[in-house]
């Protein structure tokens, strides 16, 4: 509100002789007697000044005012102005409080709880005696089910199976004058995913390293993304997202070098689709057809220096899935060239152990007798599993340098104790003390004595032993040697240290296995090594009676109806079933038995005399079989003394 008052006076310019001032006093009739007041804003130019009031109206503020406002100058001179100022009222829409989120829940009877809270003007808040009030507009078809107190704001649901979907409400406030106030919110309830295709008795063909498109359809009510899991034997495989809305849900897959189930059969390719709450699975045969893995050269080969021998573990260079792949069963052969003008000192020859099954390591070990070194180069043939002498890639490795010392004394110098000067030769040896040829099963456990025995000059700092085991010159992982005491700190000159070391056996093959036992000294530098053989025998038990039974039935016409049980009992000892074929070997000899020993069928008109006889005459046959058994129990352990490779075979075959 303005208020300018003009006064003439204000234009004398000897305001110390005439100083001009006002004063200003009202009377406000009305609801607020103090509805405003007047301060001075500015004197305007020449004979005006001019007063502001600011003030904003509050509800308590309605009604009608009669004003009058009276203003005095320094003389006493007044002036009264009157008049009437009317205050309407604004009505004011109500306010929501509380925000609603957008909520997910499954049909697994979950709860979804809020109070909205709402305040207004005029109204007040939202509570039981409020005049505010609340309601619910369902803006997807069906969704009547959600519902509102209509004072206080509180909404309390609970899911269920009946409705899953996806569903859009409006919440209102409305106060006593007509005006309201809304808010949106979603309420998203999940059902299970339904996996319609492929159906479950689908099986899939897929081929290694080859990408195949897989065709799957899933819905769930409410349509939106769902994280799809692709599992093959158990294994995760990859995991993305995709609409469930019943569509076709094409995934590109490839299968690595190692997934093949040639020797395996089928396995189980899984889906498992999930939304946010709820997921389900389903399964199917799967079956992966060989690709062949490439050979490849993966790393450089670098400079090798040390004592003799030095051993370089080929699978750390080369690389191809096949080759340990025991259904693939490939062969990756190895070869070794020696650079032209590279070699100085004595010859350094190589042996290769080639990569043949799952069960070799490819190596390579450099040897020499004197000091020497070289430069050589490895290059690895990859062989087709069908036919082993047709080769189907190579790689060469880098060129790299061999330096072989081979220590077995060193000298020092000796002053002696008169005025000349003179050395000796003093002699650094460590002697590995091992045991003659040891025997053992295929499922065994030995503990072998060992000595370390220090039969030189100088005493020996920080030794380290290490064992390998090969057969046939490949190196075997189906027999662990270990030391109960693997690291020496020092061996006096003359000092002995027992070791015992023990060996795990868990293998099917027979034969002479090579263990070889390699300790070395770093101070002076020295290694020395040794061998000792196991030779693991046959569990011949079982296959002993096998054999045993074989010749009895041969043995007995009466018996030749029971060979086939006796191939029986071969296929299950080939097999590993050892005590089925046991079992099925003891049936056949049993029912051999009762043949040879089976009395004639009695006569209905018998007299004592023949009844004797008959008895005498079984007991006559029983001892026959008995003996005939004996014998022939002698005759097949002396067989096999002779010749048990021959009846191995035998039924191998």
């Amino acid at each position: 509100m303005l208020l300018q008052i003009e006064d003439d006076d204000l234009l004398i310019e000897q305001t110390n002789f005439y100083p001009e001032s006002f004063t200003i006093s009202s009377n406000i009739t009305g609801p607020n007697s103090s509805l405003f007041q007047f301060s001075l804003q500015f004197p305007a130019p020449n004979n005006v000044y001019q007063f502001n009031s600011y003030f904003t109206p509050r509800k308590a503020d309605i009604g009608v005012y009669n004003l009058t406002f009276n203003v005095t100058d320094a003389a006493g001179k007044s002036m009264t102005v009157y008049f009437n100022l009317t205050i309407n009222e604004t009505l004011h829409s109500p306010n929501i409080t509380t925000s609603i989120a957008n909520t997910n829940l499954s049909i697994l009877n979950e709860s979804f709880y809020i109070d909205v809270n709402a305040t207004d003007v005029e109204d007040g808040a939202d509570g039981a005696n409020s005049n505010l009030t609340f309601r619910i507009q369902n803006l997807t078809t069906g969704g009547n089910f959600l519902t509102v107190n209509s004072s206080t704001g509180v909404i309390n649901f609970t899911s269920n199976s009946s409705l899953g979907g996806k569903w859009q409400f409006r919440l209102f406030v409305n106060d006593t004058d007509g005006s309201e106030d809304s808010e949106y919110f979603n309420l998203t309830i999940y059902n299970y995913p339904v996996i319609s295709l492929p159906n479950s008795t689908y099986t899939f063909h897929l081929v290694e390293n080859t990408t195949a498109v897989l065709n799957f359809s899933v819905n769930h009510t409410v349509q939106d993304n769902l994280n799809f899991t692709l599992l093959v034997n158990g294994v995760v495989q990859n995991s993305t997202f995709g609409y469930g809305n019943n569509s076709a849900f094409l995934w590109n897959y490839t299968p690595d070098f190692t997934m093949e189930t040639i020797c395996s059969g089928a396995v189980n390719l899984t889906l498992n689709v999930s939304n946010p709450k709820l997921s389900n699975t389903t399964s199917w045969l799967v079956t992966i057809n060989h690709t062949n893995s490439p050979l490849t050269f993966a790393s450089n080969i670098s400079a090798q220096s040390g004592g003799t021998p030095i051993t370089l573990a080929l699978s750390n260079y080369f690389s191809d899935v096949d080759a340990s792949d025991a259904c693939a069963n490939q062969t990756v052969g190895f070869n070794y060239t020696q650079i032209a003008d590279s070699a100085s000192g004595g010859v350094i020859s190589v042996s290769i152990v080639n990569w043949s099954g799952s069960g070799t390591s490819p190596s390579a070990t450099f040897s020499a007798e004197t000091d020497g070194s070289a430069n050589f180069s490895i290059t690895a043939y990859e062989y087709n599993s069908s036919n082993s002498s047709q080769v189907l890639a190579s790689r060469v490795s880098n060129n790299f340098s061999v330096s072989l010392v081979v220590a077995d004394s060193t000298s020092t110098p000796q002053v002696s104790s008169g005025g000349g000067g003179g050395s000796r030769t003093r002699i650094v040896s460590l002697k590995i003390l091992v045991p003659e040829p040891v025997s053992a099963k295929q499922k065994d456990k030995l503990i072998i004595p060992l000595s370390l025995e220090n039969d030189g000059d100088l005493d020996l700092s920080r030794i380290y032993l290490d064992a390998v085991i090969a057969k046939d010159g490949a190196i075997r992982s189906d027999l662990v040697a270990s030391f109960d005491q693997s690291y020496f700190e020092s061996l006096k000159a003359g000092a002995k240290e027992n070791v015992t070391m023990v060996v795990d056996i868990d293998t099917s093959s027979v034969g002479l296995f090579e263990v070889t036992i390699n300790a070395t000294v770093e101070s002076p530098a020295y290694f020395d090594w040794a061998k000792f053989y196991i030779e693991i025998e046959e569990d011949k038990t079982v296959l002993e009676k096998i054999i045993f039974t074989e010749e009895f039935i041969i043995g007995n016409p009466q018996c030749a109806e029971l060979v086939d049980l006796i191939n029986d009992a071969k296929k299950l000892f080939d097999e590993g079933k050892e005590l089925e074929a046991a079992a099925k070997a003891e049936e056949a000899l049993s029912a051999c038995n009762k043949a040879i020993t089976q009395p004639p069928r009695p006569r209905i008109y018998e007299r004592l005399s023949d009844k004797f006889i008959g008895f005498t005459a079984i007991a006559s046959l029983l001892a026959f079989g008995l003996g005939f058994a004996y014998y022939t129990y002698r005759k097949v352990s002396l067989n096999r003394q002779l010749g048990i490779s021959f009846r191995k075979n035998l039924i191998t075959s």
